[in-house]
């Protein structure tokens, strides 16, 4: 248990010193303005300690910098380069020129603000809530050992931003870009249009993860680009897989090797002229171009992994199969992200319960059949004919 003991200043001032021992038996003080106060913070410490969830004020003293650098020298689990390049641009730009130099146990009231800053000064929404998350996992370390009794970023709310909404391409738009890009990429837009893998994981694809007999690709690594440096590791679910692709998808791939392929096994599938990996910003800006040139509005490489999905919708695929050729970790996230695509199909399959009704009630209809006995000279002539 803790104390507060009264005193007076040389100005007549009263002053009330809250003094307690935490659960290792150190003694510690803080001093307050008001009696109040000084009971209200003793009451909360006391519960503290008494429950098992006492925080050492002076380890809450860290600043927000200090604490930054501890997590990325050493974080909690290892982060894949595009993470930690991203992580670390976050907190260069958006958090440590606003929050850096202030203690985490003095953030309560400065979380909003800053976010208000940040959009104030042109920041995007997006951007500020992946800011905010950033800062609240920093803090959320921080109340894991000890430094604070709570995370104060987890009361404030970040701003939502706008859904962006899903685009997509038709079978005809595909074919229209994959003859307007440079022809040693027209298989490339085939293969992520048809078989839903990632750009990251078609420009790290070899030649020896290639089955053109069996139509099957074996995903086993895929590339990145943070701060412009390619790099190659893991596939985002540090998982391997296996996906299938359609019969003309192999046509167009045999045709590339043949024209654009490097001889052996570990060569790349796809490359530049000078026979360099594609990079992923240069192929999105040609990729573009040849969008405008085929008619279509530009949109996003990755588009081409959503417009997979709706074509294998469009196939009536099961959404099992449509979770195994994008890789995703569970059939949740498959229909989390997609499952707005699926009415078409829920239409289809209403159709085909619709014709069973009515079949239904055309069987019902028909009418049954009647056994008619024989006669009685019938029966006579067949007893004649017995004997």
């Amino acid at each position: 248990m803790g104390w507060i003991k009264a005193y007076t200043l040389p100005s007549g001032k009263r002053r009330y010193r809250v003094l307690w021992r935490d659960p290792a038996g150190k003694q510690h003080g803080k001093v307050f303005q008001r009696s109040a106060e000084a009971r209200n913070f003793l009451r909360e410490v006391d519960h503290s300690v008494g429950n098992g969830t006492y925080t050492d004020p002076a380890r809450g003293r860290i600043t927000v910098a200090d604490l930054w650098r501890q997590f990325i020298d050493a974080p909690p689990r290892p982060l894949s380069p595009s993470t930690q390049a991203l992580y670390k641009m976050q907190a260069r730009v958006h958090i440590l020129p606003y929050l850096g130099n202030y203690r985490i146990n003095a953030l309560e009231d400065l979380i909003r603000p800053w976010m208000a800053t940040l959009e104030h000064n042109g920041v995007g929404i997006a951007s500020v809530a992946s800011a905010y998350r950033l800062l609240h996992t920093l803090l959320e370390i921080a109340v894991r050992e000890r430094r604070i009794g709570y995370n104060p970023a987890s009361p404030v709310a970040p701003p939502r931003p706008p859904s962006r909404e899903m685009r997509y391409l038709t079978a005809r738009e595909v074919n229209g870009i994959a003859a307007e890009v440079p022809a040693r990429y027209s298989a490339l837009v085939l293969l992520l249009a048809y078989s839903g893998l990632r750009i990251g994981e078609a420009s790290a694809l070899r030649v020896r993860n290639l089955d053109l007999m069996r139509r099957k690709v074996l995903v086993v690594e895929a590339a990145s680009e943070p701060d412009g440096r390619r790099l190659v590791g893991e596939t985002k679910t540090k998982q391997k897989r296996s996906v299938s692709f359609p019969a003309f998808v192999r046509d167009r791939l045999t045709d590339h090797l043949a024209e654009f392929g490097h001889p052996g096994p570990d060569s790349l599938v796809f490359t530049t002229e000078d026979g360099t990996p594609v990079g992923q910003h240069a192929f999105l800006r040609t990729f573009k171009r040849a969008c405008v040139r085929g008619g279509v509005e530009p949109l996003r490489v990755h588009d081409l992994r959503h417009t997979a999905v709706a074509l294998m919708i469009e196939t009536r695929a099961h959404p099992k199969e449509i979770q195994e050729a994008l890789g995703h970790a569970s059939i949740k996230t498959t229909l989390d992200v997609y499952g707005h695509l699926f009415p078409s199909l829920q239409e289809s399959v209403s159709d085909r319960l619709d014709a069973l009704y009515y079949e239904a009630l055309a069987e019902e209809a028909k009418p049954a059949a009647v056994m008619t006995l024989p006669t009685k000279r019938a029966s006579q002539r067949s007893r004649t004919r017995g004997r």
